[in-house]
């Protein structure tokens, strides 16, 4: 299972499919993506949906743990760290 980090403003869980209209708005932010080495530019809902299995595959493998970061009052999400 999947851990959850809470805090008092923000909740850190998993990526899921409801979460690709915001991470493609944010992640699609040149701002956003000119400042990484693995975001492209333009990023589509294809990139979003290979993300987030990404994410699965790597925490199935124990490999690494990348976290949604969501706003905790509204879930809504505004971030990912990994």
């Amino acid at each position: 299972m999947f851990p959850s980090i809470i805090t008092s403003r923000l909740r850190l869980d998993q990526f899921t499919g409801a979460d690709i209209p915001l991470l493609v708005k944010h992640a699609g932010n040149y701002s956003v993506a000119k400042s990484t080495l693995n975001i492209p530019h333009p990023y589509t809902e294809n990139d979003a949906v290979a993300r987030i299995k990404n994410c699965e595959e790597t925490f199935s493998n124990k490999t690494r743990f990348s976290f949604a970061i969501r706003l905790k009052d509204k879930l809504q999400l505004i971030g990912g760290a990994g």
